[in-house]
């Protein structure tokens, strides 16, 4: 009886959802594109050297991510199992692909736009203000990771 009383203040708990996503899994992706972009620095030779390195990072932190989800959240966020080529049902050749192809736009389109945006933000916000807006949006996101 106590199991299922439980059980049943677990299910009235209100979860906190981004779009659907727990903020961990949020988290997760944040984390992993960050990774992600900082270590395709090194493949910026050209377009084959990028995928490359796109094809490889983003199916390790792919996999290591799943990998966390699973042994320390006790979530499985995504099952490859039933596609070709797969390790673990963590990840599968057709997304390595995806993250070769997405590494090539990443960094030779999207990164450029983020660039000029950010010179933008810089010569049109007093640096001071930016440093407060910057701490203010630590704090919140700091208190809401304590919260939810």
């Amino acid at each position: 009886m106590e199991e299922l009383m439980q059980n049943k203040k677990k299910k009235e708990k209100k979860k906190f959802t981004i779009l659907g996503m727990s903020i961990w899994r949020v988290l997760a992706y944040f984390i992993g594109a960050v990774i992600m972009i900082g270590l395709l620095q090194y493949f910026k030779k050209n377009n084959f050297t990028l995928f490359f390195g796109g094809f490889l990072i983003g199916s390790v932190v792919e996999y290591l991510v799943s990998l966390f989800g699973e042994m320390m959240l006790h979530v499985k966020w995504w099952d490859y199992s039933n596609m070709p080529l797969n390790i673990n049902g963590r990840i599968c050749v057709y997304f390595s692909i995806f993250w070769g192809i997405l590494a090539i736009f990443l960094m030779t389109y999207i990164n450029k736009k983020v660039d000029k945006l950010l010179i933008w933000l810089k010569e049109k916000i007093n640096i001071r203000a930016l440093k407060t807006i910057t701490i203010i949006t630590i704090i919140v996101m700091a208190v809401d990771c304590v919260y939810t």
